[in-house]
């Protein structure tokens, strides 16, 4: 069964239920279907063929949901990037998949070529109009497709470099989000609030929770945190999916006595690592609710999750493996690491990427054959090694210790940036944070902390360092400090380390 298969199974048993409110409209599911066949009759008339990739650089919104499903009834291909996206990451996108067409939510017209031939720009209002007047397009066989045929590409945030297209299979897709509508036990009454965008691999998740278990989502205007706090006093929501940053900017900007966010009784949040201050936080702002922390890479879809009740103990960890998924901790060589021993973490199981569009050389450094076909049940033809370092404790639980090409080497040790991270966070008079390093002959590498006060006029930076003098290790101590008004972020609202290296490196 392809996406659209699955989608129109949940049509047929949730017509009159609200799929999506946007703008405090609710669409129906039958609304939700009839306006994307419309939007699929449009692209076949615009000349879009099956398999054909449309890149989709526009905001969460009702018409962007039924434009991705009008792309896949059409039987072509959506490939998601942010809509604040740079140019050249278009280019760089629309090049590498050999793209058709960009759907944009601008007026703007996008000059994009690929091979001297200018892709077809089409603006998001002229396609999907919202409307429960027009009639069902007549009903037709949709060609076949084979459930392992690639269902998406997400464009990664580029933190590193230019962004790797993502390519999921729909069989892939539907078992891993059906894995974490359990794991995550969302109930069939609930009501999604995700403010983070579709074309971050967590936003895209949330979309697909919707279409493919007909969970009821909110889509915010304007997804800053007073405008989520309003909404959630508003439309009630039930489960918030957010990131740090967002968690943050709403303990810090939201007062608990100021808004009723008591409808909400589940977070979840990924992307990078939750302090336990942050927890603490999060837990006096919203009382009621559950906390889910979850892991996993835009290639893994999702790999692990800690679910509510489990925070208070095991806080630092992100969690066991989700349903369906083995995660396993290995040495240099291949070979399995003892409980508590670091190594790179693999993703056995499902959820895997079909691999980077265009990209073999780059697929071949992180799908690979699996180094412990012996450990479990599960018998993967192909594993994905996340580049990410932790370890596993006696009773499966993972920690993340931090990325393999981000650690740093000072005064002879290695040290993970992410650690001092962690830490720093726990100093109340700060909101954000990042570290870096800059070459030192003395010292090999000398790290950095750029970090965001909370009150800039009255922070003593006296006070920080000493603060880390008495938490940090003599090696992990930072030796210079940058204080800004705030960090840059990618387009998926992760730390842009690239725009910092560049500032703060040299």
């Amino acid at each position: 069964m392809d996406i659209i298969g699955k989608f129109e199974s949940i049509v047929r048993n949730n017509a009159e239920h609200t799929a999506f409110i946007d703008g405090r409209q609710p669409h129906s599911f039958a609304t939700l279907q009839t306006d994307s066949q419309a939007v699929s009759e449009r692209l076949n008339q615009l000349g879009i063929k099956p398999g054909s990739r449309c890149l989709v650089s526009t905001e969460n919104s009702y018409r962007t949901a039924t434009t991705i499903l009008g792309i896949w009834y059409t039987n072509a291909i959506p490939v998601l990037l942010n809509h604040q996206s740079p140019f050249h990451h278009l280019q760089h996108a629309a090049t590498q998949t050999k793209a058709t067409a960009i759907v944009s939510d601008t007026s703007d017209d996008i000059m994009i070529s690929v091979d001297g031939q200018d892709l077809l720009a089409i603006n998001l209002l002229d396609i999907a109009q919202p409307t429960q007047k027009l009639p069902a397009p007549a009903s037709k066989i949709r060609p076949s497709i084979s459930a392992s045929d690639i269902a998406s590409i997400v464009f990664t945030s580029g933190s590193t470099g230019l962004p790797k297209g993502v390519a999921q299979s729909h069989q892939s897709l539907i078992n891993a989000c059906q894995s974490v509508y359990s794991c995550l036990g969302y109930r069939p009454g609930d009501r999604i609030l995700c403010p983070v965008p579709w074309s971050f691999d967590y936003g895209f998740g949330q979309l697909l929770t919707t279409m493919l278990t007909g969970i009821t989502q909110l889509i915010p205007e304007n997804p800053n945190p007073f405008n989520t706090g309003n909404l959630i006093e508003q439309e009630k929501p039930t489960v918030l999916a957010g990131v740090p940053s967002l968690l943050a900017s709403m303990c810090s900007g939201i007062g608990a006595d100021k808004l009723d966010l008591s409808s909400v009784r589940l977070i979840t949040s990924t992307g990078s690592k939750v302090s336990r201050g942050l927890l603490d936080s999060v837990q006096d702002l919203f009382p009621g609710a559950g906390i889910c922390l979850n892991y996993g890479l835009t290639e893994t879809y999702r790999s692990a999750c800690l679910n509510p009740g489990l925070v208070d103990s095991h806080g630092d960890s992100v969690g066991r493996a989700i349903s369906g998924v083995d995660l396993v901790v290995v040495r240099p060589d291949g070979s399995l690491a003892e409980p508590n021993e670091i190594g790179e973490i693999v993703h056995r199981g499902q959820g895997l990427f079909s691999g980077y569009w265009g990209d073999p050389d780059s697929t071949a450094k992180v799908l690979k054959s699996d180094p412990c076909p012996a450990h479990t049940d599960i018998k993967p033809a192909k594993v994905v090694f996340t580049g990410d370092l932790g370890w596993k404790d006696d009773e499966g639980f993972l920690y993340i210790k931090g990325r393999k090409d981000r650690m740093i080497k000072s005064m002879g040790v290695r040290v993970s940036p992410d650690d001092i991270e962690t830490q720093l966070r726990n100093y109340i008079q700060i909101s954000d944070v990042a570290v870096l390093s800059k070459s030192d002959e003395i010292m090999g590498e000398k790290i950095v902390a750029v970090f965001v006060a909370k009150n800039p006029e009255s922070f003593e930076l006296k006070n920080l360092k000493k603060f880390c003098r008495t938490h940090l290790s003599p090696y992990m101590q930072p030796r210079e400090f940058h204080q800004v008004a705030e960090l840059p972020r990618t387009t998926s609202s992760k730390t842009d380390y690239v725009a910092l290296n560049s500032s703060y490196s040299q």
